[in-house]
């Protein structure tokens, strides 16, 4: 099922029910980011983030957070901050792609303000 949701438009992607089986797998298809750099809704962002925040280390944490911070609901940059917080113990891994993911959607905020302005 997650291979099928990369045909999904970020708007079919809210009202997805995931089974319980699939809610814990361990990346993102490269089929989900598409080529239109559409922003995902809220709550299929929140989903994303969730199974990521769930491992217990992320390979290539830097450059999971560069690509996906083009793609999440910009009010995600709340809830990862919050989750930033409340992982005290967590592995150098979600660390770097808590620490890496703000920054690259500030950055994201910062150059569309420019571009809208």
């Amino acid at each position: 099922m997650p291979e099928l949701v990369g045909l999904l438009a970020p708007a079919q992607r809210e009202e997805i029910d995931w089974p319980e089986e699939i809610k814990d797998f361990g990346y993102i298809p490269d089929s989900w980011y598409g080529t239109n750099y559409e922003t995902w809704g809220p709550r299929f962002s929140t989903s994303v983030l969730s199974w990521l925040l769930k491992q217990q280390s992320l390979y290539s944490a830097a450059e999971t957070a560069e690509h996906l911070a083009l793609y999440l609901f910009a009010d995600s940059k709340h809830e990862i901050e919050v989750r930033a917080t409340s992982l005290v113990e967590a592995t150098p891994s979600i660390n770097e792609f808590l620490t890496k993911i703000q920054e690259f959607m500030d950055l994201k905020s910062k150059t569309d303000t420019l571009f809208n302005d």
